[in-house]
């Protein structure tokens, strides 16, 4: 704006017989969302104007003030569809010593890249691996 202001104030001067004048206006305010950044795990900014802001389906409110906050953490999550060979049992890490079942917490927790899948709970023990 005030580059704006600057090359029409200087274009006026150029008009020998133009005044110029700049006042407020009582036009109401470009609706505006301005996202800052991440806060202690929360997503801040501010609104301006008659705007509502939408994250998913749930609407942000802003407080008096204007300023937004929302929970940041469903932001970090990684979700990644991983398909498990037909007939896989258990599973275990190249990195690590244990082997866990397909479907629990710590097998889900397995890296793709690091997976190795095995069919059955001798399989993985004749591998090296430990039953955890």
């Amino acid at each position: 704006m005030g580059f704006s202001i600057g090359k029409i104030s200087s274009l006026l001067k150029e008009q020998k017989n133009i005044r110029s004048e700049i006042f407020e206006t009582s036009l109401p305010t470009i609706p505006t969302v301005n996202i800052t950044g991440i806060e202690n795990n929360k997503l801040v900014g501010s609104v301006k104007g008659n705007v509502r802001v939408f994250i998913d389906s749930k609407m942000i409110l802003p407080d008096i003030n204007g300023h937004i906050e929302h929970d940041a953490n469903s932001f970090f999550e990684n979700i990644i569809p991983i398909k498990i060979p037909k007939g896989i049992q258990y599973i275990a890490s190249k990195r690590g010593k244990y082997f866990y079942h397909v479907k629990s917490s710590q097998g889900e927790r397995i890296i793709p890249k690091n997976r190795i899948y095995f069919q059955n709970s001798n399989d993985a023990e004749k591998a090296g691996y430990i039953k955890k």
